[in-house]
């Protein structure tokens, strides 16, 4: 078992690295096994979270209102990492997300050089854990006996996965390479920037709809303006 690593966990509007937002980053630093630091933060995604969203994390707009963006504590985030084993459950996932979001903040170059190395909970559980026993975070903490108090908020789960790496080692290591720290990289989705004509449409939809609380249309990709067109489009047929 390792005993100096960084546990990950980030919570997300949804599934998509190139079109969904970081909402929420947790992460703890390991030495000698026992926490010494941890970062937590909100984040402010441009875009509305959806109500499942919500329901699931406990986390919604007026939470986020306030939060800094993504670009504003990106260069933290990465400078706690930089050269640590990182540990997540689904580490793939969320690792894809955080290199996303480093090309979106225009830091991609600066990190894609970097050696990421990463242990899976979720691989080693696939591996190990009994076939029938559900895999999720939460399954394997209730197996377990790991305290989970506050399930979808990114510490916490963070917290809970660390702990739970530690049973797993504790019960099946014995040698196995699953638990050896194992290289990761991801392939950036590239994105559009929008066109002259797509911010003029965007703007007069508005401008018709008179809409006030705007996200700020100079950051966002040509897939984002699109999207945001549709929505507001359709909220606007709701009105007529």
């Amino acid at each position: 078992m390792l005993e100096n690593y960084v546990v990950l966990d980030l919570e997300m509007t949804g599934l998509s690295p190139r079109y969904d937002k970081i909402i929420e980053i947790g992460l703890i630093k390991v030495r000698q096994n026992r926490v010494a630091e941890q970062f937590a933060t909100l984040i402010y995604p441009d875009m509305q979270i959806s109500q499942r969203i919500s329901e699931i994390t406990g986390i919604t707009d007026e939470m986020l209102t306030n939060q800094p963006r993504i670009e504003d504590k990106i260069a933290e985030v990465i400078e706690f990492l930089k050269g640590e084993v990182l540990i997540g459950h689904s580490l793939q996932n969320d690792f894809a997300f955080l290199m996303q979001a480093c090309y979106q903040c225009g830091i991609y170059s600066s990190v894609r050089n970097e050696k990421w190395m990463g242990i899976d909970t979720l691989e080693i559980a696939k591996k190990c854990v009994d076939v029938n026993q559900s895999k999720s975070l939460e399954a394997l903490c209730k197996l377990y006996g790991i305290e989970d108090k506050q399930h979808h908020r990114a510490v916490n789960d963070a917290r809970i996965t660390g702990q739970l790496y530690e049973k797993l080692c504790g019960q099946y290591e014995n040698g196995d390479r699953t638990f050896l720290p194992k290289s990761y990289t991801y392939k950036i989705k590239k994105d559009r920037i929008p066109t002259k004509r797509d911010l003029e449409r965007l703007d007069m939809l508005v401008k018709k709809l008179n809409i006030k609380d705007v996200p700020d249309f100079s950051i966002m990709t040509q897939s984002e303006v699109y999207r945001y067109y549709d929505k507001i489009k359709s909220l606007g047929r709701e009105s007529w």
